[in-house]
């Protein structure tokens, strides 16, 4: 999928159907690595975490056109988005130290989706695309809470593990979570 050009109804829509499908995918990460945490503190971040981008995702979806062919036909993953979400699926299992898994989510992952956030709050208008704006604003505030939350919890001093790396390499590669956009 390439970038999609903001500046059109179909580019808008196509972003907006991007963060959905990434929220989407945050949601079942974050809450699939739940079970197998050993740790209560970071199981229970995980699980927030998941339930917040689960929220996310639900407030994408509503502002998604409905006209046909439907909202869903929408929610499509973003330009490499696939490769980075296999990358951290795949880190998140190997993670040794269980707040391993806080690293990858609340340290790489919501960054990367929190910064083509700002940049796409910082290049929209704002009285063509205030509504956009609006979830754009309530979504950094909701990852940035999520990642003071996780930092109060003594992230910051877990190790970068390997797979945090590879994933961050990941996201460099494909120039971040959505691509050069």
């Amino acid at each position: 999928m390439s970038t999609p050009d903001l500046s059109t109804a179909r580019g808008l829509a196509a972003r907006i159907g991007g963060y959905c499908w990434v929220e989407q995918q945050f949601f079942a990460l974050f809450g699939g690595w739940v079970p197998s945490t050993s740790d209560p503190e970071s199981k229970l971040l995980l699980a927030e975490l998941g339930e917040h981008a689960g929220w996310r995702a639900r407030r994408w979806f509503e502002a998604l056109p409905t006209a046909p062919p439907g909202a869903d036909s929408l929610v499509l993953p973003p330009a490499g988005a696939e490769t980075v979400l296999a990358a951290a699926a795949s880190a998140g299992q190997d993670a040794g130290d269980p707040r391993g898994r806080l690293v990858l989510a609340a340290g790489v992952l919501l960054p990367a989706l929190s910064g083509a956030m700002e940049k796409h709050l910082a290049s929209s208008s704002t009285v063509s695309t205030a509504p956009v704006r609006r979830l754009l604003e309530i979504g950094l505030f909701d990852i940035g809470r999520d990642r003071a939350l996780s930092a109060v919890s003594g992230l910051e001093s877990a190790p970068m593990t390997i797979g945090a790396d590879s994933v961050s390499a990941a996201i460099a590669a494909n120039n971040g979570l959505f691509g050069p956009g």
